[in-house]
């Protein structure tokens, strides 16, 4: 199952007791996701078509149990590849009070009838991406008027409820960790909330540890191309005849980098005689670089005049 499925089980076990709470988590899921439907003695009911068993389960039971609304029509319809489970109220006056809480907005007047709206939207169409890969949770709307009392709702309690279009509908999503938690928490998902920040927990460790092994490679790669450069330094003053001149100290730290191209440049100064340090080595290193690049330089001085001087010797006929 996602993390969007558990997350709408947990909320479907939560049943608001009082009845300002029960109008307001039924009015946010005909907000964004009713729709009117044709019944077989030829009236129109309003109400939700939903894949989710516990989700029309618990509307159904929010309306027949909680606001006592008697003509409720709960059925499943056999659609291509998938069924949806439908509820609807037939009653025009239920749905016309229901529509006065929605146009009063009485359900924002209290802190716990925000949440259970909230509850309400997210169960019908809510998405929430599994914590482990990104952090997003979307509330799906049908138009303009939904998303803002959505994101409205949201920004009550301090949540960056922030709002796109996507494909002609508008979409409320919160896009920061701690808003998401949060918004889990206010919702009634505490379980969930749990698993959320375990996950977040996990997933920055693992970030952690990743840029720390980056960045310890990146060292050592860095390491081993400056300890090569070196040992070309080195060669280089070897192969053009300059290694037999150069002071003791230089020779004999130039002689170890060549036996041992691997060793640390602490574990070079302890193979010394006397033993030195690692800035000391590294000292060292630096002037043979030093002397190598300064004897290059020279000789790319030389090519040119060596050049100009047999140019100068030719007699034009």
């Amino acid at each position: 199952m996602s993390f969007t499925s558990d997350v709408r089980n947990e909320l479907c076990e939560e049943i608001p007791k009082a009845r300002h709470c029960l109008e307001a988590e039924a009015l946010a899921m005909l907000q964004v996701a009713g729709r009117r439907y044709a019944l077989e003695d030829g009236r129109t009911a309003m109400g939700i078509r939903t894949e989710s068993i516990g989700v029309a389960s618990k509307f159904f039971t929010i309306l027949s149990k909680g606001l006592r609304i008697n003509e409720v029509y709960f059925q499943t319809i056999n659609g291509t590849g998938r069924d949806y489970n439908q509820v609807a109220i037939a009653s025009e006056a239920d749905v016309n009070r229901l529509g006065q809480v929605a146009a009063g907005k009485r359900y924002i007047d209290k802190a716990c009838c925000r949440r259970a709206y909230l509850r309400g939207v997210f169960l019908v169409a809510g998405v929430v991406t599994d914590p482990e890969r990104c952090y997003r949770l979307e509330i799906v709307c049908p138009d303009t008027y939904a998303a803002e009392s959505v994101s409205e709702v949201m920004r009550s309690f301090s949540l960056n409820a922030k709002i796109a279009q996507r494909k002609g509908l508008q979409v409320v999503y919160l896009q920061d960790s701690d808003n998401i938690s949060d918004m889990l928490g206010l919702m009634g998902a505490g379980g969930m909330m749990m698993s959320f920040e375990n996950a977040r927990i996990m997933r920055e460790r693992k970030g952690t540890i990743n840029r720390r092994v980056n960045c310890e490679v990146a060292n050592l790669g860095r390491a081993v191309t400056a300890a090569r450069k070196k040992i070309e330094d080195i060669e280089f003053l070897q192969n053009e005849g300059y290694f037999l001149e150069l002071p003791g100290e230089l020779k004999q730290i130039a002689e170890a980098r060549l036996q041992y191209p691997e060793m640390s440049l602490a574990d070079l100064g302890g193979m010394s005689d006397p033993p030195i340090s690692k800035s000391a080595v590294n000292h060292r290193m630096r002037k043979l670089s030093e002397i190598a690049e300064k004897i290059r330089s020279e000789r790319k001085r030389e090519i040119p005049e060596a050049e100009a001087s047999n140019d100068g010797g030719i007699t034009q006929v």
